[in-house]
């Protein structure tokens, strides 16, 4: 698998070499921005916004850092910045603000935007970007003060992108420091095929792959992820009053095709049940591998689907990444429909792994 990966990797970027060079002369100017605004499968959605609004500046993306519980862990410490090149220029932030930022957003020049709505009843005066936490956590990170900020009202949307470059030129604004992501959540649909440029890096796979074979021995399997506990109980009571919540797009598609259903938000034991047996069933697969931050179900799955003879595993990996990529190499993948944990599975599996996804609540396979 790993040996596939390389060669395609490097078939890939031997085409891109052209490519990579015009974008090397096309772009000017930078945007950096804080991922402060939820886990990682909102800062994910956000990324590829973020990635979409740059490549229409024609401005050099600065990739942050992932906050997590445990400090920052740099972006290419995750995933191959090699593949997005190919598709628009990028830099680590880690790179930026040591081998670029003095020359071209040196200290003492240093402006930082807040978004502030042309209409309405915003009443903040001053844009702070290091106010609270993970703002100040982030841009102290980076050793990053500001010496000046300025709201902007424009969207990141392709009507605003002459805008953008009328009130902000490169050689007056050669950086673009924003106080939150410059794009929307849940991710929108034309920027879904991004994900096809965000792949993870080798040591991340090899560190799933072993634990894959830890676990299954590289046995086929089903992965089901249960998305559960009470936060997320409480964020489910507002199914009943949305159209759209979350990342529903993702199952109920952009139109809303698919009304919402408690079960698509917080499904009960007997719909876990129900769905992952139609699976064993269609697939002839007995090995369920379990992907949660609260409750693993596994005693119910095993129980309920004794007559099936399932084994449900649960690593619980001290990485949740890791999970996101055991859960797309499977054979089989249930999901969440208003997570954005799935949301970041199901993309993978659709626009890299040429997988199919199902989700809870749903009765069809998603495509």
């Amino acid at each position: 698998m790993l040996l596939i990966r390389f060669v395609l990797v490097i078939l890939w970027l031997i085409a891109a070499c052209d490519k990579i060079t015009s974008l090397q002369n096309d772009y000017t100017g930078y945007i950096i921005y804080c991922p402060c605004m939820g886990r990682f499968g909102n800062q994910a959605d956000h990324l590829l916004g973020s990635l979409a609004f740059a490549h229409k500046l024609r401005r050099t993306l600065v990739l942050p850092a992932w906050p997590t519980m445990r400090g920052f862990v740099e972006f290419d410490e995750w995933f191959d910045i090699d593949i997005l090149q190919t598709h628009q220029k990028v830099v680590t932030a880690d790179t930026f603000i040591k081998d670029i930022a003095p020359q071209v957003w040196p200290v003492g020049k240093r402006v930082g935007f807040c978004y502030k709505p042309a209409h309405g009843s915003y009443t903040q005066d001053k844009c702070d970007l290091k106010q609270g936490s993970p703002f100040s956590d982030f841009w102290d990170h980076l050793n990053v003060d500001f010496d000046s900020t300025e709201f902007y009202h424009l969207t990141y949307s392709a009507a605003d992108i002459d805008s953008w470059k009328e009130l902000y030129p490169v050689n007056k604004y050669p950086v673009l420091a924003f106080r939150g992501a410059p794009a929307k959540y849940p991710v929108l649909e034309e920027n879904v095929k991004l994900q096809r440029y965000l792949w993870w890096s080798n040591q991340m796979v090899e560190a799933a792959s072993r634990l894959i074979y830890s676990h299954l021995q590289n046995e086929s399997y089903i992965a089901v992820h249960l998305r559960n506990g009470p936060d997320w109980d409480n964020a489910c009571s507002h199914v009943p009053e949305r159209i759209t919540f979350m990342s529903s797009p993702q199952c109920t598609g952009y139109s809303n095709k698919h009304p919402l259903s408690m079960n698509m938000c917080l499904p009960d034991v007997a719909h876990v049940l129900q769905r992952i047996r139609e699976a064993v069933l269609l697939t002839k697969i007995t090995n369920i591998y379990v992907l949660t931050d609260q409750y693993p179900l596994i005693s119910d799955i095993e129980h309920g689907l004794s007559d099936l003879g399932v084994k449900a595993i649960h690593a619980d990996p001290d990485i949740p990444q890791y999970d996101l990529i055991i859960a797309a190499k499977a054979d089989f993948f249930i999901g969440n429909c208003i997570s954005s944990f799935s949301a970041f599975i199901k993309r993978e599996r659709q626009e890299i792994l040429n997988k199919t996804s199902w989700f809870f609540g749903i009765d069809s396979n998603s495509g």
